[in-house]
């Protein structure tokens, strides 16, 4: 994503551009984004989670997201390589690794 972008960087000023997203474009909401992350770090939720509708709002915040990033695929060419999980696991993976650069 990084690299097409910086190839497009003068025609792109002034445009807004969502690098987000995953492989098979799985929208989730806020609670299971949570959830999953629980999951792929291997830990346990250890309090109730209150389950919302989605686009719901809760003391002026939204509880989930929709993100579309079909403008930047098809400016940029791009689409991404890993699902949500996958990104998630792969991350967490590299900053176990790498956590002794940020301490």
């Amino acid at each position: 994503f990084y690299v097409r972008l910086l190839d497009k960087m003068d025609s792109l000023a002034g445009e807004t551009l969502v690098c987000a997203g995953n492989r098979g474009d799985v929208i989730v909401s806020n609670i299971e984004l949570m959830k999953l992350v629980f999951r792929v770090l291997g830990k346990e939720t250890s309090f109730e989670l209150a389950e919302y509708e989605p686009g719901e709002i809760v003391g002026g915040k939204p509880v989930s997201f929709r993100v579309n990033a079909s403008y930047s695929r098809e400016l940029l060419g791009w689409s991404p390589k890993y699902s949500l999980e996958e990104g998630l696991r792969e991350t967490s993976k590299w900053f176990r690794l790498n956590i002794w650069r940020y301490r």
